[in-house]
């Protein structure tokens, strides 16, 4: 088993650099996980604990500014309660179906944000357009417990579209919205029993350093260097949900 550990290890830190400031990486380090042995379920349920590895890049985010807290108190409400829908609904539904619906909102998602135009600093966007984002939030946590790496890119939309953020600014928000979602998936897939603990600690720890090292060098490369990373993540990730 320990080959298998230092695998998950290595992994979760390409995944998580990647992943850092686009989000996504968890379409890299869950068909690690699979490929390692782990029954699809159980891989899903156990990557939910590597995630928890988002905690070292939130206080980097947070040195720099980039946390909108209002939005988190209200936002996290909604995914929470998505979240917990989604992990009961997951322990009892085939999701195949569900991939190919996600892979098409992935690119509708990558084409409005290629088409989207950047925002006045004096343009703010409506009262409507926030509740309708705090709403859509509910969606993203429903649909993060069947998918690793979507809901960072569906908060990513969400923040930039709705809430006029821009991606480092939606990178950082949303770690800490998607950090509260986790708590309820680990709850419920762990009193299923259906988590690897080893690979998940091994996972975490892999998470941690390369989400340190990818937010330092989003940070340095800035806010274009993260959309052209997001683009590329939510393009591929699309294909591949599409064709699988």
């Amino acid at each position: 088993m320990y080959p298998e550990l230092v695998a998950t290890f290595l992994v979760g830190i390409v995944a998580s650099f990647i992943g850092a400031a686009s989000g996504g990486g968890g379409l890299i380090s869950l068909p690690a996980l699979m490929f390692l042995g782990l029954p699809p379920q159980v891989a899903v349920a156990t990557h939910k604990v590597g995630v928890l590895g988002v905690m070292t890049k939130i206080r980097r985010f947070h040195r720099a500014g980039l946390i909108d807290y209002g939005v988190v108190m209200r936002a996290a409400f909604f995914a929470l309660v998505g979240s917990y829908a989604g992990s009961t609904t997951f322990l009892a539904v085939p999701n195949v179906a569900v991939e190919k619906l996600v892979g098409a909102a992935l690119l509708v998602m990558l084409l409005l944000t290629i088409r989207k135009k950047e925002r006045m600093k004096s343009e703010k966007p409506r009262k409507i357009m926030h509740y309708a984002g705090y709403i859509a939030f509910f969606f993203v946590g429903f649909a993060s417990a069947f998918f690793a790496g979507i809901f960072a890119i569906f908060a990513t939309y969400v923040l930039l579209h709705f809430f006029g953020k821009t991606f480092l600014e939606s990178a950082g928000t949303r770690s800490v919205i998607g950090l509260a979602t986790l708590f309820v998936s680990i709850a419920v897939f762990g009193s299923s029993g259906i988590i690897n603990w080893p690979f998940g600690v091994a996972l975490l720890g892999g998470n941690a350093l390369g989400s340190h090292l990818g937010v330092e060098h989003a940070l340095k490369k800035g806010d274009e260097w993260a959309k052209k990373i997001f683009v590329a993540v939510v393009g591929i990730s699309s294909i591949a949900l599409l064709i699988k």
